[in-house]
């Protein structure tokens, strides 16, 4: 029975091979297509957007997962595999860090427009 198994996957493996070469192949053979502007690639992504990625990862997935997502704190504990307290003291420091930048962006956006004026 080995021996059958092992030129059965083979087979399998060399029928694989060659319809990945012919897929390729025509995929080729098709005319490119002219860029299509996708809207979102003309869209800010927003200051809280911007001010999140500046966050840590840690803090970006506790803040996602809990404020994002709605989980509670236990579930974004199990899903990040972190004690509950964990999560809660995270969450605390994150929502302030982020708090802190977004205020710091707006103070000095609004010293631009002021210096402007």
């Amino acid at each position: 029975m080995l021996p059958w198994l092992l030129v059965t996957a083979t087979n399998v493996a060399h029928n694989l091979s060659r319809a990945s070469r012919r897929h390729r192949a025509l995929l080729e053979r098709l005319p490119a297509d002219p860029h299509v502007l996708d809207q979102a690639e003309g869209m800010d992504d927003g200051e809280a957007q911007a001010a999140l990625r500046t966050l840590s990862l840690k803090d970006q997935q506790v803040i996602t997962l809990c404020v994002l997502y709605g989980m509670s704190e236990r579930e974004a504990a199990l899903a990040l595999g972190v004690p509950p307290g964990t999560v809660k003291s995270r969450l605390s420091r994150a929502k302030a860090r982020l708090a802190r930048h977004l205020e710091t962006r707006t103070t000095s956006t609004n010293a631009l427009e002021g210096s402007i004026s």
